[in-house]
């Protein structure tokens, strides 16, 4: 399953707090091959798209959602070709709205006159597209599809880690003492600076070390100063040995370089 570049850029700004998006009521699924709808083929007789209301799906569950009902399109008064993709939108309307998601079939379908396309329970599943924690992808699938809202916490927490977190957000293990504290940014301190990726626009400046925080290899996002849920993770593309009176920093962007960048890869 993948994004769209639009859908990627207004979730970025959804979590960081630069905007608000609020998910349409129902989510609506196409066919396609590869990215491109079979409507824009110019092939589809009698297709429509299928409208999903949230009672369709599960509720987010170790970043997977999948559906509950089974999803029946129209029969095909016409040959629609072999069919390689769901797509996702945001409107009912064949060739209107927003493209949100695409997830490649794992068995394509040729769909000819008379066919009845249709997705038994459980056969639709989406993971594997935030790239975040656990806790984080479950909050945005429900709030996606239409399970539960998701507002965006007031500040996100920068921290450090010697050690790889995990999905579950166990794993991390930060600097104990030593002056070391997780570094609070506001919807403010961030920016859209190429599509699906957010980049700080202030320097995120952890307090100078008192003593041997040692060899830090990733950071992570939290929504709380201390304890909290891990949002989000990744390596450092260099890591960085803390000693007594040397002081770790995200430098603000412009220009690119020691940044701290929130993406959808």
């Amino acid at each position: 399953m993948s994004l769209s570049d639009y859908f990627a850029d207004v979730l970025l700004k959804h979590i960081v707090g630069l905007d608000t998006y609020t998910m349409p009521s129902w989510i609506y699924m196409g066919l396609g091959v590869g990215s491109v709808p079979i409507e824009v083929l110019g092939v589809g007789t009698g297709y429509t798209r299928f409208a999903s209301q949230p009672s369709l799906w599960s509720a987010a569950s170790g970043g997977e959602i999948h559906n509950t009902t089974a999803a029946a399109f129209p029969e095909a008064t016409g040959d629609w070709g072999l069919i390689t993709s769901l797509l996702f939108y945001d409107t009912g309307t064949v060739g209107t709205g927003n493209l949100l998601m695409t997830s490649t079939l794992t068995t394509p379908r040729q769909i000819v006159t008379g066919s009845l396309p249709k997705f038994a329970i459980s056969a639709i599943s989406v993971s594997e597209v935030l790239k975040f924690s656990d806790y984080w992808e479950n909050k945005l699938l429900d709030h996606i599809f239409g399970k539960a809202s998701l507002t965006a916490p007031s500040n996100i927490f920068v921290a450090l880690s010697s050690t790889n977190p995990l999905d579950s957000g166990a794993g991390i293990t930060e600097p104990s003492g030593m002056s070391y504290a997780r570094v609070s940014t506001s919807s403010g301190d961030w920016t859209l600076v190429l599509s699906r990726s957010f980049f700080n626009n202030t320097a995120i400046t952890f307090p100078t070390a008192s003593g041997e925080w040692g060899t830090m290899n990733w950071c992570a996002l939290f929504d709380a100063a201390s304890g909290g849920n891990m949002l989000a993770f990744g390596a450092l593309s260099t890591s960085k040995s803390i000693g007594v009176g040397q002081v770790a920093k995200f430098s603000a962007y412009p220009p690119a370089g020691n940044n701290l960048i929130l993406n959808f890869a």
